[in-house]
């Protein structure tokens, strides 16, 4: 989650972890590498000019290769400092993040189509740089601005002369402005590059003037849409919804008391919702408006392969394939166990069950018994007649711990029928036997060889 805020205890773990795995040895010093055809360059560039500056317009390095090792920024220009050895440029860009940048006495600056010292830019200007990924202008190209308005727009249209309209509020009026805007106007909205024409009645705008005509228009629309799966709900003082979207990345969202909720196309309470719907967050003015879930809905077929019985239990299912999965099962689900309802008490290893999952929670089970026929070898090794319990002992050294019934068939490999009785530490039994969930009862034992050992 790349995106996600790093506090000030994680940034501590991070920086020691990554301490500690650099300071066990040379061989973990960190290194950087490029591509190949990047590096090669590099590489080439070093050995040639290994006592000179690199610039932006470096011989010999195509623009591809530039563009592998530099990036452009625009926004507006909100501070310049000077210090012993650099000059310092924050730069408030398009999407509202604030960030400093570095720069030389040297870096070409351009101020209305005029080359000038980095240090006559002033606050407010618009600006967009070319910088290396370690924060270093190279160049930077500006224009001033004389007006700046606040507002929402009210039309806009990129015909022949390209015009905006925006409402502001003055006191306590709403007027209504009209700007001519320039051929190549820049226009950011919600921070993405878009035509003049893209912008609707509403949307949250600030537009820059020059020479009476705009120059640039930052907007925020009036309406978005958020989707993703539904991750946590939580209820302060109002209800709060975190939603995960394809990228990994987590937003939260706080409902107020006259929001639509929506579940499968039926109006729901906030208590409706549940982890792991599919969500789309509606706003208007970053305020929610409604919000829409949808359940996924699936099926599944396995045996179980565990249960766990808690304050949330769960079942583990392995498939037809082997792929083993577990899910929470609802503790209002239907629970039938050959066709008759049960609990989840009723449940046992290796019944075969058809699931009906919504979100991947089991809201129905239907679950049929399986005999399953096992077949263990090795030495009898304990007996107790009174509760018939053998254990016999594999060729693995695994000791396997059988019951045995009044319905159990004692034979020799002679056919020959024995009991229970007749056993004697040592035998080499074959024992075919079952399982019921519980233990491992055993149908068949054939002593394959007997042992002179007496059990007593």
């Amino acid at each position: 989650k790349p995106q996600s805020p790093v506090n000030r205890a994680i940034m501590a773990k991070m920086l020691s972890l990554a301490y500690d795995y650099i300071d066990q040895n040379d061989e973990n010093k960190l290194t950087v590498s490029f591509e190949d055809d990047v590096n090669d360059t590099v590489n080439q560039d070093n050995n040639e000019n290994n006592n000179n500056d690199a610039t932006e317009d470096t011989e010999g390095t195509t623009e591809n290769e530039q563009d592998a090792i530099t990036h452009n920024i625009s926004g507006t220009i909100t501070g310049i400092l000077k210090t012993e050895d650099t000059i310092n440029v924050k730069i408030q860009k398009d999407n509202g993040e604030e960030k400093i940048y570095q720069a030389g006495s040297d870096a070409k600056t351009i101020l209305d189509n005029e080359g000038i010292d980095i240090l006559e830019l002033e606050e407010g200007v618009i600006a967009e740089a070319k910088v290396t990924e370690d924060n270093n202008i190279l160049s930077i190209s500006a224009i001033s601005i004389e007006e700046q308005y606040d507002g929402k727009v009210d039309s806009a249209v990129d015909s022949i002369l390209p015009m905006i309209i925006i409402e502001v509020e003055e006191n306590g009026e709403i007027q209504k402005l009209p700007f001519e805007a320039i051929d190549d106007v820049t226009v950011i909205l919600d921070g993405e590059m878009v035509a003049l024409s893209t912008l609707k009645k509403g949307d949250i705008v600030t537009i820059k003037i020059k020479n009476e005509k705009v120059v640039k228009a930052i907007a925020e629309s009036k309406n978005k849409e958020y989707e993703g799966v539904l991750t946590k709900i939580d209820f302060n003082k109002m209800p709060i919804i975190i939603i995960e979207d394809d990228n990994g990345e987590e937003k939260e969202f706080t409902l107020c008391e006259d929001t639509k909720l929506i579940r499968n196309e039926k109006e729901i309470e906030f208590i409706d919702l549940k982890k792991g719907d599919v969500i789309t967050v509606y706003t208007e003015y970053n305020k929610i408006i409604k919000v829409e879930a949808l359940v996924v809905k699936t099926e599944k077929k396995g045996t179980i392969n565990e249960i766990i019985i808690g304050s949330t239990s769960k079942l583990t299912i392995a498939d037809e394939l082997g792929e083993v999965t577990t899910y929470v099962i609802s503790n209002d689900s239907d629970i039938k166990v050959e066709e008759k309802y049960k609990t989840i008490y009723d449940l046992r290893l290796g019944h075969e069950v058809n699931l009906q999952l919504e979100n991947n929670v089991i809201v129905n089970l239907e679950a049929r018994e399986v005999t399953q026929e096992f077949r263990h070898m090795g030495e009898l090794i304990y007996i107790n007649q009174a509760s018939q319990l053998i254990m016999i002992k594999t060729d693995e050294g695994e000791n396997i711990l059988i019951n045995t019934t009044v319905n159990t068939s004692f034979i020799n490999v002679a056919g020959d029928k024995k009991t229970i009785d007749s056993l004697n530490f040592g035998d080499e039994l074959l024992i075919v036997c079952t399982h019921d969930g519980v233990a491992l009862i055993a149908e068949n034992v054939i002593i394959m060889s007997e042992s002179n050992k007496s059990i007593e």
